[in-house]
C-alpha cells in the first residue's frame, strides 16, 4: 500500500487524503485514501457492519513537491 497523497476518496470532501485504508469489503478487497475525519467515519461504521473489515491503514505519503513536503524540511 504504497499511496500518494492526493483528494479524499469520499465524494464533495474538501481534504486531501492522510491515511490509506485497507479494507475487506464483502469478501473483496479495497484501498480507500481518507481525510482523518472520514477515517475517523469509516472506523466506527464497521464496528456496526460485519461485512466491512478495516485489514491496514498507513499514513499518506505527500507528494515531492508538495506544500506538506516543504514544511517536513525547513531546509
Amino acid at each position: 500500500m504504497d499511496e500518494s497523497s492526493g483528494p479524499c476518496a469520499f465524494p464533495l470532501c474538501s481534504r486531501s487524503a492522510q491515511l490509506t485504508l485497507r479494507l475487506l469489503v464483502e469478501e473483496e478487497e479495497s484501498i480507500l485514501a481518507a481525510c482523518d475525519r472520514h477515517a475517523e467515519w469509516l472506523r466506527d461504521y464497521v464496528q456496526e457492519d460485519g461485512a466491512v473489515l478495516v485489514l491496514d491503514e498507513m499514513p499518506v505519503v505527500p507528494e515531492e513537491g508538495s506544500a506538506e513536503d516543504d514544511l517536513a524540511d525547513p531546509a
